[in-house]
């Protein structure tokens, strides 16, 4: 079925805006009636001076008007788009990053983790259209990103890995996996 409105709910605050503006409605008739039983509107217009009756009034219609839109608003009326499903078919690879001080090693040029990092980011430019996700290990794990495809964000998050950003010494893999795993 289809909604017109995401929030149809605030709606119903047309009713009370509707009482509202009937009994101002109301007030006002019966203040143009009793103004008219006093003499004509004219002499009285110019004898009261400041007041602009006319632009009280539009003011007010004003007022009117933007608390109609701000209810629509509300409602967040949505047309012009339907949902639809897409099957994606795709390889989601969860990559386990040691970030660890012996990362620093230099038996790979410049070192283990700038080459690690080299080859995550070949490893992103292989996999288009497929998902990847980050977790940085030392004594502890964590998800530096989950799985996404929008690499150009993941090369900023794997840019920021370093050594001592988990203060926890050690290689815990075990939990590397763990937390690849969930997620």
């Amino acid at each position: 079925m289809l909604r017109i409105f995401a929030e149809p709910s605030y709606l119903f605050c047309f009713i009370p805006l509707a009482l509202i503006g009937g009994l101002i409605y109301l007030l006002a008739k019966r203040h143009r009636q009793a103004i008219a039983r006093l003499g004509a509107p004219e002499l009285i217009a110019r004898l009261s001076g400041s007041v602009n009756w006319k632009g009280r009034r539009w003011q007010s219609r004003l007022w009117f008007i933007a608390l109609i839109f701000l209810i629509l608003a509300l409602a967040r009326p949505r047309w012009g788009s339907q949902v639809e499903y897409i099957e994606r078919r795709g390889v989601e690879v969860m990559v386990a990053l040691d970030v660890s001080e012996s990362m620093l090693a230099e038996d790979f040029k410049p070192n283990r983790l700038a080459r690690a990092k080299l080859e995550i980011s070949e490893l992103m430019d292989r996999l288009e259209g497929n998902e990847l996700g980050l977790v940085l290990f030392s004594g502890a794990a964590f998800v530096q990103f989950p799985l996404t495809s929008d690499f150009a964000t993941a090369r900023t998050f794997l840019d920021a890995a370093y050594p001592g950003i988990i203060s926890r010494p050690g290689t815990d893999i075990a939990e590397a996996i763990q937390v690849a795993v969930n997620g």
